[in-house]
């Protein structure tokens, strides 16, 4: 197992979890009750759907197959990568010898570390070999292959389709602009490829519409700006054995550590590339003219050299990253991707096989000349740099195995210890309907991130729950439906938030686990009040919360609030009396979008806005406050504002800042979300500062209901409507 936590951990999971204990296409182990479809699970469907229909197959076959396709993609990989260089007219002890090199240092290695769906390095070098053939050879074949390659891939992961349209329509265009052929040829080599694209877009659509009966998926991915390519991945890399060096004697301080973006070709390519352009700007000046050989085969290339130009360019984000990130609002196409730097890889297997064409060819033309020293020198070299900076690729893929076994080592010895642990407490797993982790986790429906951070709790639920047989209510995967997240997430919100989770008609106990390590708030806390303590098994406390108590506890509370509110007129109370307390309403705001009473504060556009600043008296007693507000935000995209949390001492010295991301949100209505944020007070605190930040021009729409209140304390608000807000929840 070559992670153990992150990414890593989860691709594991839903892998496993569906072989062992599922079957079709549906995954059932993340977001109880309701699963999710195998390609958003990072399930891999080409491989654990068969896997999972044949019975009896265990954790260690289902690792070994993965893994071992894995490999045998990467030699796959070597074999295109040969293939295409002998099309390219390269020697083919020269052309095995390039091949491995270019694979040990391709970027999809880095994949092996967490998304290993991701990891098929055989895919580009295949999608390049294929487009050869079929430039070259003019036969529709090819142009089968790429799609049945298409769509094999897409059952590995989705992205892999969106890499397959990029390279055709960079192919397309780069033919058109290069293509020695008339207008008519050109169209008529086009129209094959063109048709199988829209196949390939139709069939995988299809397959969605039958397979998937989500309706609300997020359409605009959180993150496609923040994972592009940058300086640093193109120009280094931190698993190169050069670069290891440099920041050993600390010659250099940032390299780029496989990021997203990462597309690093070596110190060979990049010098072969530097090379070629000096060479092509001392042509164009005129003032010397380009070896005949490499001239000659830049020439030949011009259209692998547009695509990888054009590949390069989107993988930076391109125009995108020029404060034009709005225009993704316009291009649906690009809105699918989440993160742009992922083609890069096509600029990789391209750039470094045009180097190595260009490098050979001039090889030869040099020994053509008579100039064998020269010659072996230009092609030796150069080997010699790129071999010497795979060491470090290989140095990672062997400690990555080296981990592995002791990875699986800790899993595999304590399998039966979950069984063994309930049974001590004279209970089963079948006792319980899922298992709840807390503190909470629920990562990918885009609008709403929740405690990214607590990859502890969802490592030690994901093994709790391969061993048991229990689904987990808890979601770290992607694209997850709006409106079953926005009822999911509510289960940490809270007494007075509704919970959907408990009104299953199921009310077998869940399985809670609570990490030992990460915090939970109040509002958590309240879940565990009628709960029955198990003990604490794998730095976790364990419990069984049963949803009929559960229940009763929160209809207590709102049958309370209730009677309070019924007691009064229009305003608010705190109960008991005393503590500092302050609620703004923003009734004096704009009337169109309100949750609450009769205004709201509209959009308010760019960077820092003061929300309310509160004086705090001295002698306030040093105790824990809970400060909330709702966010309306919009419904076609992931954009949040944050808040800030400032406390300041009398001579305004900041004793504390926080942030309150309002994606963290646990209780909502509709789009609104509220957004708390819980602190302690301290003695020398005299002033509370309550911020809005907001990045984008139309990161929210509306902002209402600013409550602080001592966490201990209860408030109810009443509006001229009868609206009833308890603690600054609204209640149904």
């Amino acid at each position: 197992m070559l992670s153990t936590s992150g990414d890593g951990a989860k691709n594991y999971y839903t892998y496993l979890y569906h072989i062992l204990y599922e079957h079709g296409l549906w995954f059932g182990g993340m977001n109880y009750p309701f699963g999710e479809h195998l390609v958003f699970a990072d399930a891999q469907p080409l491989l654990s759907v068969p896997l999972a229909a044949l019975t009896g197959v265990s954790i260690h076959q289902a690792l070994a197959a993965m893994h071992l396709l894995i490999a045998c993609s990467f030699m796959l990989g070597i074999v295109y990568t040969y293939l295409t260089l002998i099309r390219f007219r390269v020697a083919p002890l020269a052309a095995a010898l390039f091949a491995t090199l270019i694979m040990m240092l391709c970027p999809q290695l880095i994949r092996i570390s967490g998304h290993f769906a991701l990891a098929y390095m055989s895919f580009v070098p295949m999608l390049f070999y294929y487009t050869l053939c079929y430039q070259e050879q003019q036969q529709r074949r090819y142009a089968v292959y790429l799609f049945l390659l298409g769509a094999v891939m897409y059952l590995l992961h989705p992205y892999y389709v969106a890499l397959v349209l990029m390279w055709t329509l960079f192919y397309l265009f780069s033919y058109l602009v290069f293509g020695q052929k008339s207008r008519k040829e050109k169209l008529r080599h086009i129209t094959p490829a063109v048709i199988a694209l829209l196949l390939l877009l139709g069939a995988c659509r299809l397959f969605m519409l039958v397979t998937d009966p989500v309706s609300d998926r997020p359409s605009f991915p959180h993150g496609a700006m923040a994972y592009g390519t940058r300086g640093l991945d193109i120009f280094t890399s931190a698993y190169s054995a050069f670069w290891q060096l440099l920041r050993e004697h600390n010659i250099v301080d940032k390299v780029c550590e496989g990021a997203e973006g990462m597309t690093y070709p070596g110190l060979a390519v990049l010098a072969i590339i530097l090379i070629l352009v000096f060479a092509g700007i001392l042509q164009l000046t005129g003032k010397r003219k380009t070896a005949a050989g490499m001239a000659g085969t830049f020439r030949e290339q011009r259209i692998w050299w547009l695509m990888s130009l054009l590949s390069l360019l989107l993988g930076m984000g391109v125009p995108f990253v020029w404060e034009m990130d709005w225009l993704l609002d316009y291009f649906s196409l690009f809105r699918q991707f989440r993160t742009l730097g992922r083609f890069i890889w096509l600029f990789y297997q391209l750039v470094t096989v045009l180097a190595v064409v260009c490098l050979y060819h001039y090889h030869h033309s040099l020994r053509a000349k008579a100039q064998n020293t020269l010659a072996w020198l230009v092609l030796i070299i150069p080997v010699l740099f790129w071999s010497y900076e795979s060491r470090g690729y290989v140095g990672f893929v062997q400690r990555a195995a080296r981990e592995g076994r002791y990875n699986y080592r800790f899993y595999d010895a304590d399998i039966r210890g979950w069984h063994a642990f309930l049974e001590q407490q004279g209970m089963k797993p079948a006792d319980f309907q899922a298992m709840l982790l807390l503190p909470y986790v629920h990562i990918g429906s885009e609008k709403w991130s929740v405690r990214g951070f607590a990859n502890g709790i969802m490592y030690s639920g994901f093994k709790a729950s391969l061993e048991l047989r229990l689904p987990v209510a808890d979601v770290m995967m992607s694209r997850t439906s709006w409106s079953q997240t926005a009822g999911q997430v509510r289960i940490a919100g809270g007494p007075y938030a509704d919970k959907p989770l408990l009104h299953s008609g199921n009310d077998r106990p869940f399985l809670v686990l609570q990490s030992q390590t990460d915090s939970i708030s109040a509002d958590e806390q309240s879940l565990l009040t009628r709960a029955r303590l198990l003990g604490n098994f794998q730095n976790c406390r364990v419990y069984a919360c049963y949803p009929a108590l559960m229940r009763r506890e929160d209809s207590i509370r709102v049958a309370a609030a209730r009677n309070t509110a019924g007691q009064m007129q229009q305003g608010d109370t705190i109960i008991p009396a005393g503590g500092l307390f302050y609620t703004d309403h923003i009734d004096y705001g704009q009337r169109q979008h309100v949750l609450f009473g009769t205004g709201a504060l509209g959009l308010i556009s760019g960077g820092d806005t003061m929300l309310a600043s509160v004086k705090v008296p001295a002698g306030t007693v040093d105790q824990l406050y809970e400060l909330s507000t709702w966010v309306l935000l919009g419904a076609k995209d992931f954009r949040a504002p944050v808040l800030n949390l400032s406390l300041l001492d009398e001579q305004g010295q900041e004793l504390l800042r926080q942030d309150a991301r309002v994606m963290e949100s646990f209780d909502n209505k509709g789009l609104w979300f509220r957004t708390c944020i819980w602190f302690r007070l301290p003695p020398a605190c005299r002033t509370i500062n309550w911020r809005l930040y907001n990045d984008h021009k139309r990161g929210y729409i509306a902002l209402d209901e600013i409550v602080l209140k001592p966490a201990a304390a209860r408030t109810i608000s009443k509006d001229s409507k009868g609206r009833i807000m308890a603690d600054n929840h609204l209640l149904p």
